[in-house]
């Protein structure tokens, strides 16, 4: 019996440490991205970047690439770049009673001074055909996710989820970029969660009225 009683203590805590790992992992934070193609006449993608777990400052940038070999200028496609306090995530750090600040450091990067959940904001404009390009407008939407998605210097091999927003329900999607399509009101929600931000940004998505023969 004091054998049983050993060899079952043991295993009571294997699996208490495994569930130890099981619960860390799923509370593991992901960068989160949420763009919605309301009112896509505008040619604006409004993008709604979600950065948990930060500690007293973050950088962010906007890509100078993408899809060529040569520096593009994505940076002039923003607008409205704003930030806020974000809910605090189970088991990250609690966020503090003052409101981060963003400041703009370079042409492609801004500076955020914060705790916790940071909720990046801002608008980029894109009305420009072609492969190498991002468009939206009344027919379609084609986006090269590195032309408007911000990314994290310092966690970039970190993983990250994108959800498309107010996609018009007529339109359907295509793309390594979509993963699942889900029917939200009068509207679509396309989403795809990839293993870091190389990977999301080659993921390019198509999403319009398709003709299917």
């Amino acid at each position: 019996m004091i054998g049983f009683h050993s060899r079952g203590a043991r295993f009571l805590d294997f699996l208490a440490l495994l569930f130890g790992f099981a619960s860390c992992s799923s509370l593991q934070a992901t960068i989160r991205y949420d763009v919605s193609l309301a009112h896509p006449e505008q040619h604006l993608f409004h993008v709604t970047m979600t950065i948990p777990d930060v500690m007293d400052e973050v950088l962010i940038q906007i890509p100078a690439w993408n899809a060529l070999y040569q520096i593009r200028d994505f940076s002039s496609h923003l607008q409205q770049v704003e930030v806020r306090q974000g809910p605090a995530e189970p088991g990250s750090r609690a966020a503090t009673d003052s409101a981060p600040s963003i400041e703009k450091i370079d042409k492609q990067t801004w500076r955020i001074t914060g705790n916790g959940t940071i909720i990046v904001r801002y608008a980029t404009y894109w009305d420009e055909s072609g492969p190498f390009a991002t468009q939206l407008n009344r027919e379609h939407a084609f986006i090269n996710p590195a032309m408007i998605l911000m990314y994290v210097p310092e966690r970039r091999s970190e993983e990250v989820h994108l959800g498309l927003d107010d996609v018009p329900l007529i339109w359907q999607g295509s793309g390594p970029g979509i993963q699942m399509i889900e029917q939200m009101g009068r509207a679509r929600h396309f989403s795809s969660t990839f293993a870091d931000y190389d990977a999301l940004a080659d993921a390019p998505i198509e999403t319009g009225k398709f003709e299917e023969f």
